[in-house]
């Protein structure tokens, strides 16, 4: 029996350690509400195309500049139908991220008939051979004239096993709420860590060691109709809350790095660059590299983004047709390169991800992408990803419909 016991322990003791759930990766999930993130994974990219239908999961494929449906199943017509691991016409998606080796995606089902709407955790096999519901973190009652509301700020953020979604409930003509829920991936249990009635948005969602962060749009009062910002910090570990206002009139964007939350926000037209310590409950005004570059345009600071070793700083232009200055900055804000991200056709929606060290810069037809490394060495060139096929997809999903 005891040469039995000892694999046995070893197997358990392996077990428990295949059992640890990873940390967040920086950077890979889209900083843009207008265009869920690209996931890049080996020879292709995972996205989401919202062209028409609830839910329509592709791959693109750069082998042969393909975009297949993800969607293993033999004869499978891709049409919304309930067998479909890519399509449906009862799922609307609302942020997608990837984390140890799957996709996750945050969904509204509204089920019209039975008059409620729910909000869910979905998990996507990457072989397109699996597409199942984690599980349920809110609920809502409707009636046929309501309307879908899709939530802004923040796609999915998942550290340590647990996913972090925000959702909106629409109140209809009363004020809507807002919150914020954790989801527990192996189990399915979910907690919602809080709900505020506001018309606002939560935003810049992000996670470091024992912190989330997010920030959310509140009325300054039940009677007012002005708005203040005020950020709130979850421990993970002991489930306390705190919130404080922000010390500043406009929040732009911010990071979670190394246990602090770094923020851009203005008093006017020059940018401000704070940080917030979860222990001392503190801000603290920044002057550093990225401070000053951040507060030399009009246009104040539009977008921070981080990938667990670079700062990458964009600001806000006035000027459409033009492009966007940026620089990429070393954990402790010192300069190393100024670059530029071109506006496409005069459009400011895109999203910029960072994965497996490389810069992404989402448009609404195409990627373009950076090695990090010639970013920092200041040879920036953005080469073509792939283009998407949106115009195709929007007369499938017509097709479908009919």
């Amino acid at each position: 029996m005891k040469r039995l016991i000892l694999p046995i322990v070893a197997c358990l003791l392996l077990c428990s350690c295949a059992a640890a759930h990873s940390d967040h990766i920086p950077g890979n999930t889209g900083n843009s509400m207008i265009m869920p993130p690209i996931m890049p994974s080996g020879s292709g990219y995972y996205y989401e195309d919202y062209s028409g239908m609830g839910m329509r999961l592709k791959y693109y494929d750069s082998a042969t500049g393909q975009s297949i449906y993800l969607c293993a199943r033999p004869e499978c017509l891709h049409d919304g139908n309930e067998f479909c691991n890519a399509t449906s016409s009862k799922y609307w998606l609302t942020g997608m991220t990837m984390y140890e080796g799957e996709l996750y995606l945050n969904a509204v089902e509204w089920n019209r008939e039975a008059g409620h709407r729910e909000y869910k955790l979905l998990r996507a096999a990457k072989d397109g051979t699996e597409l199942s519901e984690v599980g349920t973190y809110a609920k809502q009652d409707v009636d046929e004239n309501s309307s879908l509301v899709f939530v802004g700020g923040f796609h999915p953020l998942i550290h340590r096993g647990k996913a972090y979604l925000c959702y909106r409930l629409d109140g209809g003509e009363d004020m809507s709420s807002s919150g914020v829920a954790e989801v527990d991936i192996t189990t399915g249990t979910s907690r919602i860590i809080t709900e505020v009635s506001t018309n606002g948005k939560i935003d810049a969602g992000d996670v470091s060691g024992d912190r989330l962060f997010f920030v959310i749009t509140v009325p300054e009062s039940e009677d007012s109709y002005k708005y203040v910002q005020k950020l709130f910090c979850y421990n993970i570990a002991t489930g306390e809350l705190h919130s404080e206002k922000l010390p500043m009139q406009y929040f732009q964007d911010a990071r979670a790095a190394d246990g602090k939350y770094i923020i851009v926000g203005s008093d006017g037209y020059d940018a401000r660059l704070i940080s917030y310590d979860p222990e001392s409950h503190e801000f603290a005004n920044l002057d550093n590299d990225m401070s000053e570059f951040l507060k030399t345009d009009k246009g104040g600071g539009r977008m921070l983004e981080y990938d667990g070793t670079y700062f990458y700083a964009v600001k806000e232009i006035l000027d459409k047709a033009g492009a966007y200055p940026a620089a990429v900055f070393s954990s402790d804000f010192r300069k190393l390169a100024e670059f530029t991200i071109p506006s496409e056709q005069g459009q400011p929606q895109f999203s910029l991800d960072i994965l497996d060290g490389t810069v992404y810069l989402q448009y609404y037809y195409e990627v373009v992408s950076c090695p990090v490394g010639d970013i920092v060495a200041g040879n920036t060139h953005w080469d073509k990803a792939f283009e998407f096929d949106r115009i195709v997809d929007k007369e499938d999903a017509g097709n479908a419909d009919s």
